[in-house]
Order: C-alpha cells, then sequence, then structure tokens
C-alpha cells in the first residue's frame, strides 16, 4: 500500500489520473484523446502552451547567452571592436560574472540582482579608469620632467612614483572594500 501523503501536492493529480486510467493532461490536450464525448482536441491545443514554455525559457536564456557572448566578443575585440570600451568592460568584467554566479546561487533576477550588477560594472569602470594611467605609466613611459608649484610658492618634483601613487592607492582601496563587502554579506546570510 502506498503513502499518499508522500507525494508533494503537485504530483498528487496527475499520478491520481494515471493511476485512474485517464491521461495526463499534455496528452489530453495534444495528441487527439476525446475530451469528455462532445469535444475532440487536436494536437495544435498544445502549441500555445509550448509557445509560453518556449518564451519563458528564452527569455532566462537568451540574456545568459548574450552575456556568454559578450566576454570573447570583449576580448577578442570582436564586432570591430565596438564592445571593447569602457562600458563593455564594465558589463562583461562586472555585471555578467556577478548575475550569473546569484542567479546560479538563486535560480532568479531580482532588483537586488540589477543593483549590485550595476555596483559591479561601476567598480570595474573605476578601477579601468585607474589602472589605465597606472599601466600608461609603468609601461609606456620613458621619464617623467616638471614640477608641482604650490600656491604658497613651494616646488614639488614630479616623479613617476608620485604620479603612480593616488591611482595604485586607489586600486588596492578598491581591491580592499570590495573583500569587506563581500565578508559582509557573508557575515549577513550567516
Amino acid at each position: 500500500m502506498s503513502n499518499v501523503s508522500a507525494i508533494s501536492p503537485e504530483l498528487r493529480a496527475p499520478c491520481a489520473r494515471t493511476a485512474a486510467g485517464s491521461p495526463p493532461a499534455g496528452e489530453a490536450l495534444g495528441s487527439g484523446w476525446k475530451v469528455g464525448r462532445k469535444v475532440k482536441v487536436g494536437p495544435g491545443v498544445s502549441l500555445g502552451p509550448g509557445l509560453g514554455v518556449g518564451g519563458f525559457v528564452s527569455s532566462i536564456v537568451t540574456p545568459f547567452a548574450l552575456g556568454a557572448a559578450l566576454v570573447p566578443v570583449y576580448n577578442l575585440e570582436l564586432l570591430g571592436g565596438r564592445i571593447h570600451t569602457d562600458l563593455g568592460f564594465g558589463l562583461a568584467w562586472g555585471a555578467f560574472p556577478l548575475v550569473t554566479a546569484y542567479v546560479a546561487q538563486t535560480g532568479t533576477v531580482r532588483v537586488e540582482t540589477l543593483l549590485a550588477a550595476a555596483w559591479a560594472t561601476l567598480l570595474s569602470l573605476a578601477q579601468r579608469r585607474l589602472s589605465h594611467t597606472a599601466r600608461r605609466l609603468r609601461r609606456d613611459t620613458a621619464s617623467v620632467e616638471g614640477q608641482l608649484v604650490l600656491e604658497t610658492g613651494t616646488r614639488e618634483p614630479l616623479t613617476r612614483a608620485v604620479l603612480l601613487e593616488a591611482p595604485e592607492a586607489a586600486l588596492r582601496l578598491l581591491a580592499t572594500a570590495t573583500v569587506a563587502l563581500a565578508a559582509a554579506l557573508v557575515a549577513l546570510r550567516v
């Protein structure tokens, strides 16, 4: 003897119909079974629900397919490099990884996801701006000449180290702030 209460409510009705010898709802509507004695439903009736399910799935899959394409399109400078921009970087390396990780964990996209994606995009843009300046000074600059003349008349020499100090410190602070935010979010869930 089976224990019917062990079966979830969503499965009880289809199981009961099948046990009683009637076809499951999808078969009754989609394969030409006679419904009652007066109406014969043809295969086309299943087209509507099928399109609905297909539309729902594509609304979920399409953004991820586009996002998955974004990273190689950005990195390989495909499409004539039109995506290889600051915003393309922010989306490919900020928003997309955050959204996919969130959806992988929760199976949904919520307002918080979009706000966090905006944060990740802006963080990536800040990092890109700062690192571009620092990288240019480290890799492409042969020498730096000049001086700062302050309002007091004091003169300070401009060097590569002086110009690198602020962007590199800001990059370290952004990285540390991100780790602190991640720790706070973990603590919030524990």
